[in-house]
């Protein structure tokens, strides 16, 4: 299994984050973690640019802020969390997504730049050690994305040297 640690500049994320989605999601299920965009609006981007969203299991943590009634439609992927800042409810909803998944899986983490937001740094790199190994465990490649400009947060830092490798865009 591998882990990758992609880092994007601002200008440049979604452009890179639909490129990086295309090319993984031909080949693998995807359990995609949003902590900074709304899952409608996702959807509505990665169709437009031909991303086959039926590959792809949503753990959204940002539309409830926005509608504490938002719930999933019968035909969609997705599960609504609180918020951001649980990452407890995050690690949860992770691993029940990746026992029912097939084989050949990856767990792309939109974004480790966001998760700093909402959470203590101590927290957020237990939570990114447990994470990484824990999908290394379960078989499941992962996919972390941060900034370019949160380089010199202690955070990043840290989850460079857990990962396979790093990716700069």
């Amino acid at each position: 299994m591998s882990t990758l640690l992609y880092i994007l500049k601002p200008e440049d994320y979604l452009a890179e984050t639909i490129k990086i989605l295309k090319g993984v999601s031909k080949d693998y299920v995807v359990i995609y973690v949003t902590t900074n965009k709304l899952y409608s609006g996702l959807k509505e981007v990665f169709l437009k640019n031909g991303i086959n969203i039926k590959n792809i299991f949503f753990i959204d943590c940002v539309s409830k802020n926005v509608d504490k009634n938002v719930k999933a439609k019968e035909d969609e992927n997705v599960v609504f969390l609180d918020s951001a800042s649980n990452l407890t409810n995050i690690s949860i909803a992770i691993i029940e997504s990746i026992k029912v998944t097939g084989n050949k899986k990856i767990l792309f983490l939109d974004s480790l730049s966001t998760l700093a937001l909402f959470n203590d740094v101590k927290v957020l790199q237990k939570f990114s050690y447990y994470i990484v190994n824990e999908m290394a465990v379960m078989g499941c490649d992962t996919a972390i994305l941060t900034l370019e400009s949160d380089m010199d947060k202690n955070i990043v830092e840290m989850v460079k040297s857990i990962v396979d490798q790093v990716i700069k865009l």
